[in-house]
């Protein structure tokens, strides 16, 4: 047994539905230079001008920037395909994006056509072909009554809403939460996995529950808290002050101040002794050892020694850092590609 105390901090559906994405992704990363945000790309060369209010990292060979109030998106070229008009977005994830508009959210496809109206007060991810949503009094008429539930990505009710609350579906699960009542008092309130036709596939019987990574949820259930597999079998037990889900078979756990991580069979692989630690991308994870951070490997060996204010994740061979107090990007063998000029300088 591995340990246990108060811890959480149709994949073929999904393809077929997804609309297709450029088939090369493009690594742009945002910098912001002389006030203005723009990107470089994996050597640091300009690739988009600093022209934006605001940016963010691309998704899917689209980045998500604004100008003004409104946020729109553009490729890689810096053209729009999305013309600024919306008040908040997120970024695109497995061909559609999130947005706010008039203080209402809807979903727009890769190419910015609106998908799902702009209609929900609270509206997450889509994956599997599920959007969830919540259907509030302004909402519940066309649905028949309020709560959470899924809609299909035309925007048509899938699986009507009746949750408490839901988590976005992935590998074919998703979260929820219902809520056992006696005289309208609401009694218990239990999490279960189900599937995009909305069947149950895990009873609702946990406590609390994060959704399906890597084949394994981190879950409550009674007195026990640690990872359940797709029948609901707990393979690992876990007695750690804090734990997260799997990714690249590795799971952050923390205990007394300290980081380390576990393997799929809940053994210690990397030691708790990390101030902070990231999850593993790419092959390596970000780490605080003091006052620094850095990079190790899955064996937990430092790749990249601990030199940085602050290191982020990873992404297409590149790694956001601060060092000196300034924004900067690493490549994988730790050398700076781009900085920011000191303050006052150029």
């Amino acid at each position: 047994m591995i340990n246990k105390r108060s811890a959480f901090g149709l994949f073929l559906l999904s393809v077929l539905m997804v609309p297709v994405v450029a088939a090369q992704e493009e690594h742009l990363y945002p910098i912001l230079q002389d006030g203005r945000y723009g990107f470089i790309d994996q050597q640091g060369a300009i690739a988009v001008d600093p022209t934006f209010d605001l940016a963010r990292s691309f998704e899917e060979s689209r980045a998500a920037v604004r100008i003004g109030r409104f946020w729109g998106f553009i490729d890689a070229r810096g053209t729009f395909v999305v013309d600024p008009q919306y008040d908040q977005v997120f970024d695109y994830a497995a061909g559609y994006a999130r947005f706010k508009k008039g203080g209402y959210w809807g979903v727009l496809d890769y190419e910015g056509r609106v998908v799902v109206e702009p209609e929900y007060e609270h509206l997450l991810d889509h994956e599997n072909g599920r959007v969830p949503v919540e259907f509030t009094r302004r909402v519940a008429r066309a649905a028949g009554k309020s709560g959470w539930g899924f809609l299909s990505m035309d925007g048509e009710v899938a699986i009507k809403p009746q949750y408490e609350a839901v988590q976005s579906f992935s590998e074919e699960l998703a979260a929820v939460r219902i809520s056992r009542k006696f005289l309208f008092v609401r009694l218990i309130q239990r999490w279960g996995f189900i599937d995009v036709a909305g069947n149950w596939v895990l009873k609702p019987v946990y406590k609390s529950a994060r959704s399906f990574t890597e084949g394994l949820a981190l879950v409550r259930q009674g007195g026990d808290i640690g990872y359940v597999d797709r029948t609901g079998a707990m393979v690992v037990r876990l007695d750690y002050k804090q734990a997260y889900p799997f990714a690249e078979a590795r799971a952050r756990i923390a205990d007394k101040g300290k980081w380390g991580f576990i393997d799929p069979q809940g053994k210690v692989v990397i030691d708790l002794i990390f101030d902070q630690a990231s999850d593993f991308s790419e092959g390596r994870a970000a780490v605080q050892d003091g006052e620094r951070w850095g990079f190790i490997d899955p064996d937990g060996q430092f790749i990249i020694p601990p030199l940085f204010d602050r290191a982020w994740d990873y992404e297409g061979g590149v790694a956001r850092v601060r060092l000196s107090g300034r924004d900067g990007y690493i490549d994988r063998s730790g050398a700076l590609v781009w900085q920011e000029a000191p303050e006052g300088g150029r």
